[in-house]
């Protein structure tokens, strides 16, 4: 863990990515305590925008895990004509909150700089989240 830190601090890559966003979302599923289904595509991305998704994926499944009382959750990376969707839902209770110090607050700026975009659905039967990168060139 401290090396991981280390690299994230750094700049460098989180050591996961090494072999593509499906593999590391693959991994993420598999420590999750929620039981996860992944559905990922092998879109090629710059290592920033990979990096970026990678980080909206963690935090979404460790606020679901933390807070969500969720019995499934569901990865899914897409790879789409103009752009790369990576859309993170559970079943649980709801009520996810950006706040502005937390760590969906901190995505939604890493993927604005990359003129990305967040959105966070939430309601009683689970919540939402897709982040969206442009394809470079689009």
């Amino acid at each position: 863990v401290s090396g991981e830190i280390r690299s994230l601090c750094s700049g460098s890559l989180p050591a996961q990515l090494e072999h593509g966003l499906g593999h590391a979302l693959r991994l993420l599923g598999a420590r999750s305590p929620i039981p996860t289904r992944i559905l990922a595509d092998e879109p090629v991305l710059a290592p920033t925008a990979a990096h970026a998704l990678f980080m909206v994926a963690s935090e979404a499944a460790t606020n679901a895990a933390k807070h969500s009382r969720a019995l499934h959750l569901t990865i899914e990376l897409i790879d789409e004509q103009r752009c790369t969707s990576l859309r993170v839902s559970d079943d649980g209770r709801g009520g996810a909150v950006e706040r502005s110090d937390g760590g969906l607050a901190q995505s939604r700026r890493r993927l604005a700089e990359l003129d990305g975009s967040l959105d966070i659905s939430t309601c009683h039967d689970g919540t939402v989240v897709t982040a969206r990168v442009p394809h470079v060139g689009s």
